[in-house]
C-alpha cells in the first residue's frame, strides 16, 4: 500500500513541473516504509549508487520473501492440522 501512495505522490509532484532528483525520491520512499522493513532499509541506504527503482525491486523482493514464508507457515499448520495421523475426536472440524 505504502508504494501506491508513494508512486501517486510522485505522479502528483511531476504534474506540477517539479524535478526532484531519484535519490530524493528514493530517501521519501525509504522514510515512506513501515518500521518492519527497518533492516532492509538501512541495508539498502548503506550503499552507494542504488536507484529509486533498484529500492522499489529490493523491499517487494523482500515482501514477497515475508509473505511467503507466513504462507507456509500457515500451510505446515494446516496440514498438522488436516493430517489424518493428526486428527482426534477433540478436532473441531
Amino acid at each position: 500500500m505504502t508504494g501506491r501512495y508513494f508512486t501517486a505522490g510522485k505522479r502528483r509532484v511531476e504534474e506540477h513541473g517539479v524535478v526532484l532528483t531519484d535519490i530524493i525520491y528514493r530517501t521519501f520512499f525509504m522514510l515512506s516504509m513501515p518500521t518492519t522493513y527497518q533492516m532492509t532499509v538501512t541495508a539498502i541506504e548503506s550503499q552507494v549508487g542504488v536507484t529509486l527503482e533498484a529500492a522499489q525491486n529490493r523491499l517487494l523482493e523482500e515482501w514477497r520473501n515475508r509473505k511467503g514464508h507466513i504462507l507456509n507457515v500457515w500451510l505446515r499448520w494446516l496440514n498438522l492440522r488436516v493430517s489424518p495421523r493428526y486428527i482426534s475426536i477433540d478436532t473441531p472440524f
